[in-house]
């Protein structure tokens, strides 16, 4: 999987722009494994006209799925669905939640659509400071101090996308702190 951290847009000023889109795969076949019917938590009512800009997020952890639009036609927070994909990147071990900023949105919504909408598995969103310090006993992999604390992070993976690809990429977005995790 990939871990994402996002940095504000004022943080991005002058920054390299990110790599061309992904050309479509040709005579692609995903792999997927197999999971037990998705609980769709909803899907978003009928977006306002003119606004394309979908987010699909699936929980592994929680089997849930969520599509919806995070910002309005107007330009401004999608609040009700803000709550839906704050809830589906609530902490796996304690169901505690907390916002996920838009920058963060914005970032995951970019990879989606540079990978012409392949869909994000969120393997990890929000760790409560319990569920972090539980991982910190057990591996050296989680920071004292992780963005997922914040809600400012996630390690994700996208189907039939090769972790490496999407790696590179991720970096190409110079848009925050990018792990990588081969596994």
């Amino acid at each position: 999987s990939l871990a994402l951290a996002s940095f504000s847009a004022a943080a991005m000023e002058g920054v390299v722009p990110p790599l061309p889109p992904a050309p479509p795969p040709a005579a692609f076949k995903a792999v997927i494994p197999e999971r037990p019917p998705v609980e769709v938590l909803e899907r978003s009512p009928t977006v306002s006209p003119g606004w394309d800009r979908i987010l699909s997020l699936y929980s592994r952890h929680w089997n849930e799925l969520f599509e919806g639009p995070f910002l309005t036609a107007e330009g401004t927070s999608d609040e009700e669905n803000l709550l839906r994909f704050r809830h589906l990147m609530r902490d796996k071990r304690t169901g505690e939640e907390i916002d996920i900023p838009v920058d963060l949105l914005y970032l995951l919504r970019e990879i989606q659509e540079h990978f012409h909408g392949a869909q994000i598995e969120i393997v990890c969103g929000y760790r409560s400071p319990k569920t972090n310090a539980s991982l910190r006993r057990r591996s050296r992999s989680a920071a004292r101090n992780s963005l997922h604390m914040k809600g400012w992070a996630a390690d994700i993976r996208l189907q039939g996308i090769p972790v490496e690809e999407l790696h590179e990429y991720a970096l190409s977005l110079h848009a925050g702190g990018v792990g990588y995790y081969p596994r």
